[in-house]
């Protein structure tokens, strides 16, 4: 995991080596240094691991369209232990047509487990997490949920 911030904020969070994170993060250079890791990040994964719950980790700087900045704050407030298909996450921004972007959007998400990305299912099956299914499921497992095989939402 790669995580960059202050003492205080939270800027990205990676659980995939992604160099494309690197590329965005230098519009902050003037705030932190590529790699810095925030204090507040330890003891929050450990309560993370612990309870399922992140509530001292606030992300503050979401960089992305407003239709992606939409669908990461809905997704913000799905409480731990829910899930959630791409098709109702739609649905709920006012855009119930637009799945598959809410997918796209799912899918470029820089604040891993804060904006709870692991919780968003496909209608048919688990959905994707850049390809690291056990990896969201040992997330879901943490909340108390297991992936489901198949899923009809």
């Amino acid at each position: 995991m790669l995580a960059w911030g202050d003492e205080n904020r939270v800027f990205a969070i990676s659980l995939f080596s992604d160099s494309a994170i690197d590329s965005k993060l230098a519009r902050f250079t003037d705030i932190i240094e590529t790699g810095e890791h925030c204090d507040i990040i330890p003891t929050s994964l450990k309560q993370y691991e612990s309870t399922g719950s992140l509530e001292n980790l606030k992300p503050v700087i979401l960089w992305g369209t407003p239709f992606q900045r939409k669908v990461w704050e809905e997704l913000y407030r799905l409480p731990a232990g829910k899930l959630i298909s791409y098709g109702e996450l739609a649905a709920k921004i006012g855009r119930p047509r637009a799945a598959r972007a809410v997918g796209s959007a799912v899918g470029a998400n820089h604040i891993a487990i804060v904006i709870p990305c692991h919780r968003v299912v496909g209608k048919n099956g688990p959905g994707g997490f850049g390809g690291d299914l056990e990896l969201k499921a040992k997330l879901l497992e943490t909340e108390g949920l297991h992936l489901p095989k198949k899923i009809s939402i």
